[in-house]
């Protein structure tokens, strides 16, 4: 029978790692990176994760970081933990229309921890079926540019062969918890987003 754990670094990895809080960069300031973007491009590739293409559709795509035209980069707290978020939006003014600022909403890209000028967020999943341990990492990077954001996702996964791929139920379950390193890992989809700070009225 078929198992699987899921894990998100989110609230426990934040809490452990006594995060600064997020939206203030080093010196107290306001990070750039928070506020509502309209989309300027998006390319996927899920065949590997070298020279990813236009995305035509957004809004079909499954795991894509963005499928609306906008999108708000947001400070929320869980279990005093702080995090950047992403919030997708039809419009920027649907954007800045946050009716309840105390909700925390999750289901996207976060970011839980910020190294030099990047804000990155992992999440981990690991299932035991049959006699094969399948892995997969996603990670999620958000970066100033010169003219806004840039949003990725890579997804990294294990191969039957690899170390991670033969283990037993027990160990794959704590993968999720120590994950394998990265170069027993193949990278098979790329997202880019690159966002420009939407004018609002």
């Amino acid at each position: 029978m078929a198992r699987a754990r899921w894990t998100r670094t989110l609230a426990v990895g934040a809490l452990l790692l006594g995060l600064t809080a997020c939206g203030e960069d080093d010196d107290g300031g306001s990070d750039p990176v928070i506020g509502t973007f309209e989309v300027t491009s998006q390319s996927l590739s899920e065949m590997g994760c070298d020279s990813p293409d236009p995305l035509v559709d957004p809004a079909g795509c499954f795991a894509c970081v963005v499928g609306t035209p906008f999108f708000k980069i947001k400070r929320q707290s869980l279990f005093g933990a702080s995090f950047l978020s992403v919030i997708a939006c039809e419009a920027a003014t649907l954007c800045e229309d946050d009716e309840d600022p105390d909700t925390v909403l999750l289901g996207g890209a976060a970011f839980d921890r910020k190294e030099g000028d990047t804000w990155i967020g992992n999440a981990y999943l690991s299932a035991y079926g049959g006699a094969t341990c399948s892995y997969t990492e996603t990670e999620w990077r958000l970066t100033e540019t010169d003219g806004g954001v840039e949003l990725t996702r890579s997804v990294y996964r294990n191969t039957p062969e690899s170390p991670s791929g033969m283990l037993g139920e027990a160990e794959c379950d704590a993968l999720t918890d120590s994950p394998p390193p990265r170069d027993e890992l193949e990278c098979d989809t790329l997202e880019v987003v690159l966002g420009a700070p939407a004018a609002t009225p």
